[in-house]
This record gives structure tokens, C-alpha cells and sequence, in this order.
């Protein structure tokens, strides 16, 4: 019965229109360069409220990701990579946004078993999905120190594309 109705949320997921945010990411660079963030303010895990208007002067990785998605748990190795690599010189932030189909003790398990070191969302009432438009996953947005979008990505993500992506944002 949980497996149905999982598989009934992440139907609804990619059929529900989820607002006009994905008209934007159809559109050319210069738009997306243009475009600023709809500011929001979730959870992680531990307890700590990390809101995204806070982190502007901070190169930012937006990923939405599913605990049992194939192509996010192959990304958050590389994600882990980069973000140990440059959260310090060059102040990475990256935040992990997973949907309220999955639960906290999916999420713990997938910290655990993937060694995740950057902090991890819980969107309980899918407002960031729904805010930015988010149907499929992984979908990784990257945000310059300015605050501007540069570069979006939805699928799996390697380590050359994560670390070439990741020079537009410096």
C-alpha cells in the first residue's frame, strides 16, 4: 500500500502544473540570467532554518533530489565532492531539497548511507517544489553570488559538468 501511494505522489509530482516557474527555465540564458529567486526558508534535519535570501554574496547549489532515485543517489557523490572541496575557499553552499514523499527516516538513511556532508531540506509541504516548478529529479539550480540563476540541469549530473557548471557561479 506505501509503495501505491508513493507512486501516486510522484505521479501527482509530474503532472500537477506546479507553477509558472518552469516558463522561465524554457527560455534563452539571457532570461535565466535575469531572473531573480523566489525566496524561501526550510528546515534541515538537525533542526536548523536556512533561508535562501541569507546566502546572497555565496555561490549557491539549489538540488531537488528523491532518496530512491537512481540518478540522485549516483549524483551525491560528486555533489559530496565539490562540496567538500570548495564550501570553505570558496564558500559553497549547497542545499539538498527533498519532497514530503519522502520521510525523515528515508532521508536519515540516505545521509547515512551515501556519507552526505552538505545540508539537506525537508520540504514538508512541497512549497519549493511547487515554487520553482520542479517535475523531475535530480534538478540542480546554480545561483551566482549575486543571486541570479546561471545554469539549470535537470538529470544526473557528473563531476566534469558539476565542477564546469560550477565555474558560472564563481
Amino acid at each position: 500500500m506505501k509503495t501505491i501511494i508513493k507512486l501516486l505522489w510522484l505521479v501527482l509530482l509530474f503532472i500537477i502544473p506546479l507553477g509558472s516557474f518552469s516558463f522561465v527555465w524554457s527560455q534563452d540564458q539571457t532570461q535565466l540570467e535575469n531572473f531573480q529567486l523566489n525566496d524561501f526558508t526550510l528546515m534541515t534535519l538537525d533542526g536548523q532554518e536556512i533561508t535562501l535570501s541569507k546566502l546572497t554574496g555565496k555561490p549557491v547549489l539549489l538540488t531537488f533530489f528523491l532518496t530512491t532515485c537512481s540518478h540522485c543517489q549516483a549524483e551525491s557523490a560528486s555533489l559530496n565532492k565539490v562540496f567538500n572541496k570548495y564550501h570553505v575557499s570558496k564558500e559553497l553552499q549547497i542545499l539538498a531539497v527533498a519532497p514530503r514523499m519522502d520521510s525523515r527516516e528515508n532521508l536519515v538513511k540516505f545521509i547515512d548511507e551515501y556519507q552526505i556532508t552538505y545540508p539537506i531540506l525537508h520540504d514538508q509541504e512541497n512549497q519549493v517544489l511547487k515554487l520553482y516548478g520542479v517535475i523531475a529529479v535530480p534538478h540542480n539550480i546554480f545561483i551566482d553570488r549575486e543571486g541570479k540563476v546561471k545554469r539549470v540541469i535537470t538529470g544526473e549530473v557528473d563531476l566534469t559538468t558539476l565542477e564546469e557548471s560550477l565555474e558560472e557561479i564563481w
